[in-house]
């Protein structure tokens, strides 16, 4: 990430901030972790937690960009990618939130 560039990632992009919190959890670093965290996530993990993420961190992983939307009651995830032929970002599947799972996304957002 950045080694073959002297461009570095920034977490400028959904992606990117995936990419970099990785990057953070693969090398142990809890101080870079809360950099990408919002004021009120920040200090919330202990080492211990980074362990945990890193044990699965060491089976693999995949980045997907997913948008939310609600639309009244229901709630709906855009699965997102980036086009190469056009540039552009589209919607490659529409995943409606059972009612069950609903709850974890009523969380309001804290403003920094």
């Amino acid at each position: 990430m950045g080694c073959s560039s002297p461009k570095l990632v920034q977490p400028d992009s959904p992606e990117n901030v995936a990419m970099l919190v990785k990057n953070a959890i693969d090398h142990q670093n809890l101080e870079q972790l809360n950099v990408y965290f919002t004021d009120a996530l920040k200090g919330s993990l202990s080492m211990d937690d980074l362990g945990q993420l890193k044990a699965i961190s060491a089976t693999g992983a995949e980045l997907r960009t997913y948008s939310y939307l609600r639309m009244d009651d229901e709630i709906l995830l855009l699965d997102i990618v980036k086009d190469p032929d056009s540039d552009m970002y589209k919607v490659q599947d529409i995943i409606q939130v059972p009612e069950a799972s609903k709850a974890m996304f009523d969380q309001t957002l804290v403003s920094e």
